[in-house]
């Protein structure tokens, strides 16, 4: 056994002298490159399908919070009052003089000198607790102004959600004690939205 392998060993010395070394290194070479560009290519895809998933999350948090603010600000208008109000938000996100984001826009806060405290841009984000969209009606007036607002301004994954899946994102359940009161929530603070 010993033998054999110092055999073995002085053959691999003996073809490694006699080979032509620049084919290894040429061969070296190109595999080192091609496996930098491997792992580089899988790099990028894997950083773009966290940006694609990062970017889904805040559009859907975006149509959340939109559609909270048409419902909580136009709950009791026609539909066309819940498009301005949608619109109204759009376009304070849009301007340079409000916030960039539509979570940041519907819980902006301002001083205001008569009452010497913070105020809302919109009346509801005023208070500390606030009643869930308890009708089917409710929420599906309020998707179709959400929806008709965001087809122009529409995310990079071009979604939309339904009234179905805006009622499973918890934003309509009754109180399990008498089933026809809703149930008091706590509103979201401002800051909840840039802690999370």
């Amino acid at each position: 056994m010993l033998y054999a392998y110092a055999d073995l060993r002085r053959s691999l010395r003996y073809y490694w002298y006699r080979a032509d070394k620049a084919a290894w290194l040429f061969t070296a070479f190109a595999a080192t490159i091609v496996g930098g560009l491997v792992l580089g290519l899988q790099s990028v895809f894997t950083y773009q399908d966290a940006r694609r998933l990062r970017e889904r999350a805040f559009h859907n948090e975006s149509l959340a919070c939109l559609a909270r603010n048409v419902y909580f600000e136009a709950r009791g208008e026609p539909l066309a009052g819940q498009f301005a109000v949608a619109e109204v938000t759009m376009n304070r996100k849009a301007s340079r003089l409000f916030p960039r984001t539509v979570c940041d826009v519907v819980y902006q806060q301002s001083w205001d000198p008569v009452r010497k405290r913070l105020v809302g841009a919109f009346s509801w984000t005023e208070f500390s607790r606030w009643r869930r969209p308890c009708t089917t009606t409710a929420i599906r007036r309020s998707s179709r102004a959400r929806s008709t607002s965001t087809r122009a301004t529409s995310g990079p994954t071009g979604q939309k959600k339904s009234a179905a899946s805006l009622a499973s994102a918890g934003t309509c359940s009754t109180n399990s004690n008498s089933g026809t009161e809703p149930d008091l929530v706590r509103a979201p603070s401002p800051n909840s939205k840039r802690e999370a």
